[in-house]
């Protein structure tokens, strides 16, 4: 079992969210909405570098994969992650808050 962090943003407004849940491993992160919409599930993916075409650096570095965070689609009782969605083209959250 590892820790899970709840963490508050200090101006939601500025973001759109009052904060995050996350375990420890980084595994996951759920997003709570500032305007008491649908909290937002991203879960952690790797890829292949070679396939990371907007991330030169990583492949000039020699990095075989790269970690990132993806949306994640609700099927039945499992969750999946959906690859193939950009989640800077919809709304994601700012994480620096």
């Amino acid at each position: 079992m590892q820790n899970i962090h709840v963490e508050r943003y200090e101006h939601p407004e500025r973001v759109g969210y009052h904060g995050l849940v996350r375990p420890e491993d980084g595994g996951w992160i759920l997003f709570i909405p500032a305007d008491g919409g649908m909290p937002q599930l991203l879960m952690e993916v790797e890829v292949p570098a070679d396939e990371a075409d907007d991330n030169p650096e990583a492949m000039a570095n020699g990095a075989k994969t790269i970690k990132g965070y993806a949306p994640a689609i609700y099927l039945d009782d499992r969750v999946t992650v959906k690859p193939d969605v950009d989640p800077t083209e919809g709304p994601c959250p700012n994480l620096k808050g």
